[in-house]
């Protein structure tokens, strides 16, 4: 499915590749790639960890809990501010 235009990107299906190791997140799983993580940043917009392919497997699994918390909790200021427009 194609992201059209305000939608959000469509989650990469999580029945996919088998060794690309995946993460649960507020009940949706994301699969976690070879180029890292999706970072969702305060604004909303996604960006990657740009030095992903340098850090060593401990690393990445650090990285990859502290931004799943990190992203739910943007995530859910961002709902939230998005509810307060609606509702205005």
């Amino acid at each position: 499915r194609e992201a059209v235009g305000g939608e959000g990107l469509p989650a990469p299906d999580p029945n996919g590749d088998p060794s690309v190791p995946k993460l649960d997140v507020n009940g949706g799983t994301i699969a976690m790639d070879a180029m890292g993580p999706v970072v969702v940043n305060d604004d909303g917009s996604l960006s990657r960890i740009t030095n992903w392919g340098k850090l060593t497997e401990r690393e990445r699994e650090v990285t990859q809990r502290r931004i799943a918390k990190r992203n739910a909790e943007r995530l859910e200021r961002l709902r939230a501010k998005e509810n307060e427009r609606a509702s205005a």
